[in-house]
C-alpha cells in the first residue's frame, strides 16, 4: 500500500485526514449479497414461510445498508488536527483531545498484527500507584490510520503535539 503524501495544509494550523472507506464498501457488498441469497432462497419456500422470511431479510438488508450509507454519507468523520488539539470523528461519536492532555503517540500491534496508533489520554505523570493504574487505563488508540502507515501517523501526531507544546511554553 503506498504511503499517503501529506498535503500542503499540514504545514499550516489545520489538517484533516479522512479514513479509508474499504470496510464501508464491504458492508454494502454484504448487504447486497444477503439480498441476492434471500431472493434465491425464497424460491423454495411455501407461502406461509415466505412472508416472515421476506420481512427478516428486508430488515437485515435495510439495517446493513443504512449503516453503510450513514458511514459513506456523513462526510465529517476523520481525524482533524489544529493548534490546540485534535478531534476524532467516527460515524457514531466524536472525541476531542487537547494536546496538553495527551502523552506521546506510539505504534502498537494487536494479536493479529494489525498496527494502530496509541496514546495516553492524560499526559500528566503520576508517582502514586493509583495514578499509575489510572494512567494505564487511560491509554487509547486512534480508530484508523487514515490511509497512512501507522509509524508515519504516530510521527505526525507527535510533531503536532510538540509544536503545540512549544507554543504554550
Amino acid at each position: 500500500m503506498p504511503q499517503k503524501q501529506l498535503p500542503e495544509r499540514a504545514k499550516q494550523d489545520e489538517l484533516a485526514l479522512k479514513p479509508s472507506y474499504r470496510n464501508t464498501w464491504v458492508y454494502l457488498a454484504v448487504s447486497i449479497g444477503v439480498l441476492i441469497y434471500a431472493l434465491w432462497f425464497w424460491r423454495s419456500l411455501d407461502p406461509a414461510e415466505l412472508f416472515w422470511s421476506r420481512i427478516i431479510a428486508v430488515l437485515a438488508v435495510a439495517g446493513m445498508g443504512s449503516c453503510a450509507y450513514a458511514l459513506l454519507a456523513r462526510g465529517g468523520h476523520g481525524l482533524f488536527l489544529d493548534h490546540w488539539g485534535f478531534r476524532v470523528s467516527t460515524a457514531w461519536k466524536t472525541r476531542v483531545y487537547r494536546w496538553s492532555d495527551v502523552g506521546a503517540f506510539s505504534v502498537t500491534s494487536d494479536t493479529d498484527g494489525v498496527k494502530s496508533v496509541a496514546f495516553a489520554a492524560d499526559g500528566s505523570p503520576s508517582r502514586s500507584a493509583a495514578g499509575k493504574v489510572a494512567r494505564w487505563l487511560s491509554h487509547t488508540a486512534l480508530p484508523n490510520t487514515y490511509r497512512m502507515q501507522a509509524e508515519a501517523l504516530a510521527t505526525l501526531m507527535n510533531e503536532w503535539r510538540d509544536r503545540a507544546a512549544a507554543r504554550t511554553s
